[in-house]
């Protein structure tokens, strides 16, 4: 759980308490982190990892933290195997499903059972990227970058694209890894999945097409006395690159002003006009890799992810030199593959390397897909995934007043993201009993 400490282990003891009252009496333990690892001191707090604040809790930091975290449980739990076992039931929300999909994906830990409650995990990571004249691709994919085209024809090429940064290399250079395409593919084969996402998300509101606002104001959320948040993680990988600054700015979040879907003039033509996806096309892959025609990545120094600052060479300005990003394809030189995956979980080296990893992927590489917590996985068999908005559109109880919501969060009967602990047991115990069952082994 991606709880703040006043949450725990206050949470921990209301989820322990749902799952016992549905009838479960396994033993629970809860691993619940505080986001922004890369930029925080590290402590262990009753089994709980607590951090020192130093910076603003952003989104992208979150995905970082997630990644690094998977690392940090898999050590501080050696001594206890039975808790990362086949009898183990992991049960992932939100972020969660990140940590726990690295921990299967990365550190080979087989669990039992997983379920993924409200995964705020693009789709492809599971399934794989869809054919570009797929709808919710296309809908993830930023209007600038696509055409009116609805199969997708006109569009940028992907290899064009960051979300395709990985296509311009071959399969032995470990930059062909950095997408979000298939990163956690084998956790489907290597156990049980079950998906408990919901149809009437607000925060993993699957894609519409459009960038969403940051907010719906009070006169389009039907309430006059609050904003409404919708589309939330949408809102963050779509303007990846692109936001504007007053955005960034609100939403703290100053490096979403590279990569991503953000142009390089460098292609633009003496009148400033972009390159028309015919003409970006024909671009020579040595090329794009040597200047991609997607916005420069990161040059800023980041003081807890020193391999980010590969040549030891500052600008006068504070920038850093990130060449070894744009290296030829199996550049002879060995240099800059040091921070790049595959990793090796045993290798010293091993948390620098992820932490660059994460990196890319949270801050600068878009996914093309909604978000697993808003839609089903495809390759999921459909016995395995459950549609919580199921359990509020056909209750009657279901929750006619909201605190601190308006419009359809309030008057729709929507299963939305905090329900799961939000919402009294009496609403959610459908949920709770599900998880009984499939820890028990009880056919479903």
């Amino acid at each position: 759980m991606d709880w703040d400490e006043k949450e725990t282990p206050a949470g921990h003891a209301e989820i322990f308490k749902l799952l016992h009252q549905s009838g479960n009496n396994a033993n629970y333990v809860g691993v619940s982190w505080t986001s922004d690892l890369a930029r925080r001191d590290l402590g262990i707090f009753w089994n709980a990892y607590v951090f020192q604040e130093r910076a603003p809790v952003v989104y992208a930091n979150d995905v970082i933290g997630s990644l690094i975290a998977a690392d940090l449980v898999k050590k501080n739990f050696s001594g206890y195997p039975h808790l990362l076992g086949t009898n183990t039931t992991a049960v992932a929300h939100s972020l969660g499903n990140v940590l726990v999909s690295s921990l299967i994906n990365d550190h080979g830990v087989k669990f039992g059972n997983y379920i993924m409650l409200n995964p705020a995990v693009p789709c492809e990571a599971y399934d794989g990227r869809a054919l570009k004249n797929d709808p919710d691709r296309r809908n993830m994919t930023h209007p600038d970058w696509r055409d009116s085209a609805t199969d997708g024809s006109g569009d940028y090429y992907e290899d064009n694209t960051a979300a395709g940064w990985n296509l311009l290399f071959s399969e032995t250079d470990p930059r062909s890894l950095v997408t979000w395409d298939g990163r956690f593919a084998s956790v489907l084969d290597k156990t049980e999945v079950w998906q408990f996402y919901s149809s009437g998300e607000e925060i993993l509101r699957p894609a519409s097409g459009v960038v969403p606002p940051l907010f719906l104001y009070p006169w389009e959320s039907g309430d006059l006395s609050l904003m409404t948040r919708e589309w939330i993680w949408v809102f963050h990988e779509i303007t990846k690159g692109a936001m504007n600054r007053a955005y960034a700015y609100m939403a703290e979040i100053p490096r979403h002003r590279n990569a991503g879907w953000r142009f390089n003039s460098h292609y633009n033509n003496l009148l400033g006009f972009r390159m028309s996806p015919q003409d970006a096309s024909m671009l020579l892959v040595p090329d794009l890799i040597a200047t991609p025609f997607f916005y420069r990545f990161d040059t800023d120094e980041h003081l807890h992810i020193p391999f980010w600052k590969m040549n030891g060479w500052e600008n006068p300005n504070n920038s850093v030199d990130t060449s070894w990003l744009y290296k030829p394809d199996n550049d002879p030189d060995p240099s800059y593959r040091l921070p790049f995956l595959p990793l090796d979980v045993n290798d010293e080296w091993y948390m620098e390397k992820m932490k660059v990893h994460a990196k890319l992927l949270a801050e600068q590489i878009p996914p093309l897909s909604s978000p697993a917590g808003g839609k089903p996985l495809i390759n999921l068999d459909q016995n395995h995934r459950f549609n919580l908005n199921d359990y509020s559109e056909n209750n009657n109880l279901w929750l006619s007043t909201r605190p601190k919501k308006s419009g359809s969060q309030q008057r729709d009967k929507r299963w939305l993201h905090g329900d799961y602990k939000d919402a009294p047991y009496l609403l959610t115990h459908p949920l709770y009993r599900k998880i009984n069952k499939i820890s028990q082994g009880v056919s479903q």
